[in-house]
């Protein structure tokens, strides 16, 4: 009788039922640990509640594959958000650090008194 694991056609050795080794034995166990693991995550209620689907992106405007109601930024955004500074962000903001708060006319009025 040869080894259950796919890929290797190796003899079950007398004293073995399934495997030929305990590398195939480990190898399978481990697989078939993840796939319970998933089919358990699949089967929870969190994850019959996710409402995955396509949806708007709140910064772009195109439609992206989201993964539920809290993903509302598509990947691309997503990823241009994150290369964006803390610096550059504020000082777009008017948050330059000029000590005259930055904001409008107010700051030209303040300045003159």
């Amino acid at each position: 009788m040869n080894c259950k694991r796919p890929g290797c056609k190796s003899e079950i050795p007398v004293g073995r039922r399934k495997y030929c080794s305990s590398e195939c034995s480990k190898i399978m166990n481990r697989k078939t640990a993840a796939l319970r693991a998933d089919e358990a995550y699949r089967n929870s209620i969190k994850f019959r509640h996710t409402k995955m689907g396509v949806r708007r992106c709140l910064s772009c405007g195109k439609d992206f594959l989201s993964e539920g109601p809290w993903n509302r930024i598509c990947p691309h955004c997503s990823e241009r958000n994150a290369s964006v500074s803390v610096r550059s962000f504020g000082a777009s903001m008017g948050g330059g650090g000029g000590g005259s708060g930055g904001y409008g006319e107010d700051s030209a009025e303040r300045r003159e008194d």
